[in-house]
């Protein structure tokens, strides 16, 4: 087998994203992943509202999923250009 195949021992098939688009400030999503001790990774605010939220693995994703419920946003969403910091 070359280095090339893949030996991972990963299950193939889609990955699961671990960002999630929510129709609440960043507060309530800040508040609701503690409830559910979901480790945030990273997390912006949407345009014109909502907030965007990645968790720090797939089964913490898939938790709040269930616990946003119909407060996901499952459209497209606007997010906030980068500055980069300057």
């Amino acid at each position: 087998m070359s280095w090339r195949q893949s030996t991972s021992a990963w299950p193939q098939g889609p990955s699961v994203s671990r960002a999630i688009n929510v129709d609440a400030d960043e507060k309530d999503v800040r508040a609701a992943c503690a409830r559910q001790s979901a480790t945030i990774s990273a997390i912006e605010p949407l345009l014109p509202s909502g907030t965007r939220v990645v968790l720090n693995n797939a089964g913490a994703a898939a938790k709040m999923r269930k616990a946003f419920g119909s407060k996901l946003l499952t459209g497209p969403v606007t997010r906030l250009p980068w500055g980069g910091g300057g």
